[in-house]
């Protein structure tokens, strides 16, 4: 399944907290191994610096959850579940029949 990844640095109530936060992940991050299972098709920052997104493609939720939980201690993070345009195409198109059909 794929899923669009939103995150957040969290920022301190110092500059120096802020600092630290931002030093702390990057140090942690420059140790991190993209775990089997989880593939990244798509890894993107703000130009603020202050998040980002990934697209990512998983079989097993899990993968994905344990992924996750190892930035929060830096990070606010959303996962959307999302599908190719193509897909949704068909999709909207059925639940638009769907509808005129039901209501007659």
């Amino acid at each position: 399944m794929k899923f669009m990844v939103e995150y957040e640095t969290r920022m301190g109530s110092t500059h120096e907290e802020t600092a630290e936060n931002y030093d702390s992940l990057l140090k942690a991050f420059s140790t991190w191994q993209q775990p089997e299972g989880l593939t990244i098709s798509a890894f993107v920052t703000r130009i603020d610096g202050s998040g980002g997104y990934l697209v990512v493609d998983v079989d097993d939720a899990l993968v994905l959850a344990r992924f996750v939980a190892q930035f929060l201690r830096w990070n606010t993070v959303v996962c959307h579940p999302v599908v190719d345009v193509e897909a949704a195409v068909g999709f909207v198109e059925y639940g638009l029949e769907w509808a005129k059909s039901a209501l007659g």
